[in-house]
């Protein structure tokens, strides 16, 4: 027990302090460590989304709209092929 002027206080007051003090700079670093890869994700969510759009319109310039989009679609190349 410390005592200070007329107060009595005991090492388990400052223990809690101490443990609530830490406890809250361990959850305030866990929320900032998940905004940061919260807005990491967005950001890799969009490259994603933007390499996504540059291989279509590769695509659509190698070939026609209605073929590319029917491989988009599963069908397999033989099945666009057209017998004249």
């Amino acid at each position: 027990m410390l005592v200070l002027g007329n107060e009595i206080i005991s090492l388990e007051y400052y223990f809690y302090k101490v443990l609530t003090f830490f406890f809250f700079f361990f959850f305030f670093f866990l929320i900032s460590q998940l905004l940061d890869r919260g807005k990491t994700l967005e950001e890799n969510l969009e490259k994603l989304d933007q390499e996504r759009r540059r291989s279509e319109e590769l695509l659509y310039r190698m070939m026609p709209k209605a073929v590319a989009d029917e491989l988009r679609d599963g069908r397999k190349a033989v099945e666009t092929c057209e017998v004249l």
